[in-house]
Parts: structure tokens; sequence; C-alpha cells
């Protein structure tokens, strides 16, 4: 069972420079879904200092697998707008761009991209906050969630399922609707997670690496 850990996420987003101008305008991550065969393009947003040196800025994408993963640059994708022509599942799931006018240098939030193939059902077991693991305070309200593939919008049926260190699944009573939430969060609650979406014979359920861990703190 892998661990998606977060801290590595917002270390992406520091900036580097002493100056007090900001070049990148959004702190919003994007987040697109495309199916195989699809082209997809992202694009960094500008704060007013930094389109009127536009000039004088460079850029430079990089690309990943997974969003804790290493991240390396992406040939020739040096301008403000990255494309991607024909995505595969093969293709980087996770980038971002560094913009540089020479004194400050700066990270872009994190953008990912998800590619669904036909018939696909489900394409993401998360966390409506973008946390992995999901930390919650005990007593708290902790939800989790499960993005469906844009193909199939309707007609889906879900059983959420908890998930032991063994990687047993135990079906959750009652937890059947694409969010499962849990009102009062315990400490038994504190384990992974993942469900299963059924329409007619087609039953899927997310990769290893979309499994959900809630860590409960005291």
């Amino acid at each position: 069972m892998k661990k998606l850990v977060l801290s590595v996420l917002l270390a992406l987003a520091t900036v580097a420079g002493a100056s007090a101008q900001t070049l990148i305008a959004s702190t919003n991550s994007v987040n697109k879904t495309r199916s195989v065969g699809d082209d997809v393009k992202f694009k960094v947003e500008l704060t007013d200092f930094a389109k009127s040196e536009k000039h004088s800025l460079t850029y430079q994408w990089f690309g990943s697998v997974l969003p804790f993963g290493f991240f390396q640059p992406i040939a020739d994708e040096t301008n403000r707008v990255l494309s991607i022509n024909s995505v595969t599942t093969d293709s980087p799931a996770y980038f971002f761009v560094r913009v540089s006018d020479g004194t400050t240098t700066e990270i872009s939030p994190l953008n990912s991209l998800t590619v669904t193939q036909d018939g696909q059902l489900i394409v993401l077991v998360y966390s409506p906050d973008g946390e992995y693991p999901v930390v919650t305070l005990l007593g708290q309200q902790t939800v989790l969630s499960v993005k469906k593939a844009p193909s199939h919008p309707n007609g889906i049926q879900f059983q959420w399922y908890k998930v032991d260190g063994s990687g047993n699944q135990t079906a959750i009573p009652g937890a059947t609707n694409k969010d499962y939430v849990i009102e009062s969060t315990q400490i038994s609650d504190a384990s992974f997670y993942t469900v299963t979406a059924t329409k007619g014979s087609t039953v899927e359920q997310p990769p290893e690496l979309y499994d959900v861990q809630v860590e409960v703190v005291e």
C-alpha cells in the first residue's frame, strides 16, 4: 500500500529570490481530465509585473508520473504554455513550471492530468482538500470522494471499503455513495480506504496508488 506525502506537494510551491515582486499570479492548481489520444495544454498565469517584463522571462516545465516522484525537465517545453499532443496512459500526470526573470525564480502550484480510457468508470479516489495522506483531528469530519470518468457521469453504483495492513478489504455498511463521510473521526478510523464502482457488468477498483490513507491526530 503506497503512501502519498503532502509535504512534497507543498514544497513545490515555494518561491526563491529576494524580490518583493512576484511573477506567478495564481496559487490554484489546475486539474484536467482527457481521454487517450486527446491534446491538452497547461498555462501559467502571470502577475501584471511579470507581464510588463515578459521579454526577460524564462520558463521550464517539469513532469512526473507521481505527485511525490522525481520531477524531470520536459524537453523543449520552455514557454508559458505546456502543450502535450495525443496523451496516453503513460503520459506524465503531474506538472509544474519554473519561471524566472533573472532575479526572482518562482515555481507554480502542482497541476495534474488524468487520462481515461474508453469504458473506464472512475479515475481517482481523493480527498476534496487535496491532502495525501488525509490527516484529521480526532472528532472532526473526514470526507473521501471518487472522481467519475467523463464518459460515465450517471448510473454508477459505489461501495467503499476499509483496508487493513494485510490488504484485506471490508465493505463499510451504508457507504454506497460517491462521497464517503466520517462525521466524527475516531482512532479506529485510521486506515486505508478504497472503493468499487459498478455499472452493468463492469466493476472497477482504482489501482493501489489511489487508495486513500486516513491518519487521525489526537
